[in-house]
Parts: structure tokens; sequence; C-alpha cells
């Protein structure tokens, strides 16, 4: 988590100048104090963004870092030439006259007292606090993304692997094998035949929220004894009615490409289907157990 947070610094710190930067120095041009010009610069360069982003969409200009963070960064230095020369302005009486030493023209401060430098202590301190605090938001979300990424990978099928819906050993049957990762639980459930799978993201017996759908590879993994090679079942290309039987019997043989899928059907028969083609009715497992090759 913490090197999460580390990694992701650079980018806060990039975000907070483009938020503050273009704006600070136009606020400031206009108030004494560099509190009010910080707290009001997001609000400025969100309304030079908004302008852009209308002006780019007549102009055609496509909206991206190359041509956005010129214009902010020339917006930025616009308003430090124009900050700088009224603050001249105000400090010297008048313009900046050649010659003049540049801690003359600007002028000096009158010295904070210990209240006021109190004050302002805590103010800055409140300003820092807030924004790491609008940054947890996006911190704590890299951190849940990073579990989620980590608890969706397909898993391996050890020898003791069950089927969840007929706790057979997946490792005795033949035919490609399926798992279905819910994000109630975290070990995804196990099917011994893709019949089974498709079967249940169609017939579901409760309604559960699914992050990943896996079944293997059938051009790459032995058909008798299947291992690895896990693809996501709904961009899978199946092939229905082949001569290959699965712990079910019939099956679908599943596979990641359309050219394994042909060659396996020239080989052994079947039908070439995407996800879409599938209904209900062609994964129906009625009377399923009495099709199990244990049976």
């Amino acid at each position: 988590m913490i090197g999460q947070w580390w990694f992701l610094a650079p980018t806060f710190l990039l975000m907070l100048v483009a938020l503050v930067l273009p704006g600070v120095f136009w606020t400031r041009a206009g108030t004494r104090s560099a509190l009010v010009a910080v707290g009001a610069a997001p609000a400025f360069t969100f309304g030079v963004v908004t302008a852009l982003s209308v002006l780019y969409s007549r102009a055609s200009i496509r909206w991206e870092a190359a041509t956005v963070l010129p214009v902010l960064g020339m917006c930025a230095l616009l308003g430090a030439l124009t900050w700088f020369g009224l603050h001249v302005r105000r400090a010297s009486g008048g313009a900046w006259r050649p010659g003049m030493p540049l801690a003359e023209a600007i002028g000096t401060r009158s010295p904070l007292g210990a209240v006021q430098r109190t004050v302002r202590g805590a103010t800055w301190g409140a300003v820092a606090l807030g924004s790491a605090l609008a940054a947890l938001p996006m911190l704590g979300a890299c951190d849940k993304e990073g579990e989620k990424a980590i608890s969706v990978a397909p898993v391996e099928i050890s020898p003791d692997t069950a089927c969840e819906l007929d706790g057979m050993l997946l490792a005795d049957y033949p035919g490609p094998k399926g798992q279905i990762h819910f994000a109630d639980t975290p070990e995804p459930a196990f099917y011994c035949d893709t019949m089974e799978v498709l079967n249940t993201l169609m017939h579901p017996e409760e309604v559960r929220k699914i992050t990943a759908v896996y079944v293997q590879d059938m051009g790459k993994a032995d058909w008798d004894h299947p291992e690895g090679h896990w693809i996501d079942a709904r961009t899978a290309i199946y092939v229905e009615g082949s001569s290959r039987l699965g712990s079910m019997g019939p099956t679908f043989g599943s596979f990641s490409n359309e050219e394994d899928a042909k060659a396996f059907i020239a080989k052994y028969g079947g039908k070439l289907l995407h996800m879409k083609d599938i209904t209900p009715e062609m994964v129906d497992l009625r009377g399923g157990a009495n099709m199990d090759h244990s049976m």
C-alpha cells in the first residue's frame, strides 16, 4: 500500500501544480494574501480549462497533455509577469524605472507579529492537510484496484480442486475446465466442464457480481489432462458438437482464436460459436449428473 502511494506521489504533485500554478499569479495580482490566491487559483484554472475545452472542440484540436499543458504554462507565465508588474507599481508608486534595484522596486514587507505567524502557519498547514486528504480517495482506489487485479487472476487447478456443482475432482476428467470469480468470495468457484460455466452464467441461481470468468484454451492445453492456458470466457471462441467429450459428456471446446477452433473442427467436427451465439437452452444441465463419465 505504502509503495503504491509513493509511486503516485509524482503524479499527485504534478496534478497539484497544474491545478494551482496557472491561476495563482493572476489571483495574487488582485490580492495581497498568498493564502487567498492559492485558495482561489483552482477556480481560475478550472475556468481556463473549461474555456479551452470549448475552443479545442470547435477547432478540432485533440485534448491531450501535449496541447493543454503548454497553454496552461503560458497562462502561468503571463500571470507571473502581470503580478510582478502590479506588485512593483504598488510598491514603488509607479512603473519600474531602469536601473532601480529589484528589492527597492518590489518593496519590503512589514515583519509579522507572533500571532500572525501562528495563524499563517496554521492556515498553510490546513491547506497542506486538505490537499493530502483530497488525495486519499485516489490512493485508496489504487489500493483497491491492485487488490482487485490480484483477486481476479486465474488460479491453477490442484489435484484436490473440486467442482462447485457436483464435487467432482477436476483433474480426474478430460476436457476444458472453468472458474468464476465472484466479488463476494476470495477464492474462485471451479467447474469441471465449460457447459457448467456457461450454464452458471446464463442460469444463475442467485444474482452475484462476477469479476472474472475463465476457461481453458484447448488450442494450447492437452484435452485429456488440461493444465493452465486460462482465457476470458466471455471473449473465447467455442466449438459445439465435436466428437471430443468432457466430464459431462458432450461439451463446448474453448479456444482463444478462430484458427485453432477451425483446426479442431476439421479434425473432430462441430460448429464454431461466439459467446453471443450461445443460448441458455444449449447449456441446459437438466439430467447433467447422468451424463458424468463417472456414471
